[in-house]
């Protein structure tokens, strides 16, 4: 929902924030809470070893709750690796 990324852009105000959130209404809760601050990117997406599809492994869990797994099938849940953050945004350092 977002309220890291808020933490960490208020206390270092320079600082670039990425928030990364794979579930679709906490990601919409996100961009909402998040949207006077410039320097927060919000990305739907899962953070993961490497680029891929992923799925929901406890589909009836509460969507602050679940677990995901990597999909062999597209899904409309992306994951990015570190790797390809800093390659997309071209970042120099990742501090936390």
């Amino acid at each position: 929902m977002g309220i890291a990324a808020i933490y960490f852009a208020n206390k270092y105000r320079t600082a670039r924030v990425f928030a990364i959130e794979p579930e679709k209404e906490n990601y919409v809760q996100m961009l909402k809470n998040t949207a006077t601050y410039s320097n927060i990117t919000c990305l739907r997406k899962g953070l993961w070893h490497k680029s891929c599809c992923l799925e929901i492994k406890n589909k009836n869990a509460d969507s602050y709750g679940f677990q995901v797994i990597e999909s062999c099938e597209p899904t409309d849940i992306t994951a990015i690796s570190i790797y390809d953050l800093i390659k997309k945004y071209d970042l120099h350092q990742i501090d936390i």
